[in-house]
């Protein structure tokens, strides 16, 4: 390499080091994805179906009652979105019940009326 050149490559290098290590930062970018907590509860036939997406560390509690307070000790635990399928666990002489959905961050709550085939 002729010695006249050797300054302005240095020069360059200098100048264009900071640009590269830019370069560099920004292809490595955070990418943040945020799930909104939703969820469907049906009835069909003698099973309940749960379509659920739940944020990361939250559960949600499945339970039959003839009112929606807190869940019991007994109640179906989901801890990860998803579609779900839950056997009635009434008797058909109990009347007017429900199956209650309640998530462990009160963010979503719901009260479905069991009908049961006559």
């Amino acid at each position: 390499m002729d010695p006249k050149f050797r300054p302005a490559l240095l020069i360059a290098f200098v100048l264009l080091l900071p640009l590269a290590v830019h370069g560099l930062g920004t292809a490595f970018a955070n990418l943040r994805i945020i799930v909104q907590q939703e969820s469907s509860l049906i009835q069909a036939g003698d099973e309940m179906w749960l379509k659920i997406s739940l944020s990361p560390g939250v559960s949600a509690r499945l339970w039959p009652a003839h009112q929606c307070g807190l869940p019991p000790p007994d109640a179906s635990v989901v801890t990860e979105s998803g579609n779900y399928t839950f056997p009635i666990r009434i008797s058909d002489s109990e009347s007017d019940m429900y199956y209650c959905l309640r998530s462990s961050d009160d963010r979503l709550a719901a009260a479905v009326p069991v009908h049961r085939a006559r």
